[in-house]
């Protein structure tokens, strides 16, 4: 009896993990499964996945990593249906200056229907709490701007969630200093880049900054201007006096090609700082991605003195 007892617990403990670490999978299933469903009531027969963000229509870095899940998922059980790629959706919204959250313009979808081709799209909310986190999805008609399907899933906080959400909401793994008990984020994921922090020089009166950014989706060409600038602890600003993405460099802009999943360095050097300051209040770094401009900030920056 006790052995057998003890051939179903290792049984049992045995299986657990697997299951516990991927819990999300069946759940996202049935969402894919939900959309598949429903296609057949679609007349352009092809669907995209928008990222998923919160109530407040601000984008989550989570929910973009289920809307990745959810559209491959899609892509295994598509029958007499496509599922337009979620890089070449973004690329697209992009390049049209769209964009798609909760709640949705009617006119937007059909709008957005037009330039991608597609008569479906799926949009969705992700609400965190103490132990799962609620995805909240519709399926919309491009053509009427109307829901054709909805559908709630809780999903359990199980350890593989757990892991993911740290990293995908771009809690670091490292901090670089701490100030009133503010932690500075290391790094963080912005337009599908993620920009890793490397450190503050200050030399005599230059202060150079770095950080490698490594770019998570098709190859794109990013630019960093020279307006970008750090603020010191006692409040001073200081510009750009040179600014470098990889080997292109300049005091105004710098524009490169940042190819998929290779890290590229960018670096900010400012001339006549003060030479009593030990620390970088806010290092902020300006961009433009296409005819989207956007702006990284790292806070709370020890300087390392050479």
């Amino acid at each position: 009896m006790r052995k057998i007892i003890y051939i179903i617990t290792v049984a049992v403990l045995a299986f657990l993990p697997l299951n516990y670490s991927y819990a999300y999978e069946d759940e996202l299933k049935d969402l894919s499964q939900l959309i598949a469903d429903n296609m057949g009531k679609i007349g352009r027969k092809r669907v995209a996945v928008a990222d998923f963000g919160d109530l407040k229509g601000n984008a989550m870095a989570v929910g973009s990593f289920l809307s990745d899940e959810l559209s491959t998922k899609l892509k295994g059980i598509a029958n007499g249906f496509e599922v337009l790629e979620r890089s070449e959706f973004k690329s697209i919204l992009t390049q049209q200056k769209l964009s798609i959250s909760v709640p949705y313009e009617s006119a937007v979808v059909k709008k957005i229907g037009t330039e991608a081709k597609v008569g479906a799209i799926v949009i969705g909310t992700v609400e965190n709490f103490e132990k799962e986190i609620r995805v909240s999805i519709d399926l919309i008609n491009t053509y009427t701007g109307k829901v054709i399907a909805s559908k709630t899933i809780d999903i359990a906080k199980t350890k593989r969630i757990v892991e993911l959400i740290p990293v995908l909401e771009t809690v670091p793994t490292k901090t670089i200093g701490e100030t009133k008990g503010v932690q500075t984020i290391a790094s963080q994921r912005i337009e599908d880049f993620v920009f890793e922090f490397e450190g503050c020089d200050l030399s005599r009166q230059t202060v150079t900054c770095s950080v490698n950014i490594i770019n998570k989706a098709h190859d794109r060409r990013l630019t960093l201007f020279g307006s970008s600038r750090i603020l010191d602890s006692e409040g001073n600003e200081y510009t750009a006096r040179t600014i470098q993405l990889g080997g292109e460099g300049g005091s105004y802009a710098a524009v490169n090609t940042l190819i998929l999943d290779v890290a590229m360095k960018a670096t900010f050097s400012s001339e006549e700082v003060l030479k009593k300051i030990n620390q970088v209040a806010v290092l902020e770094l300006s961009f433009k991605l296409g005819e989207n401009p956007f702006k990284v900030q790292f806070r709370n920056i020890p300087l390392s003195i050479k």
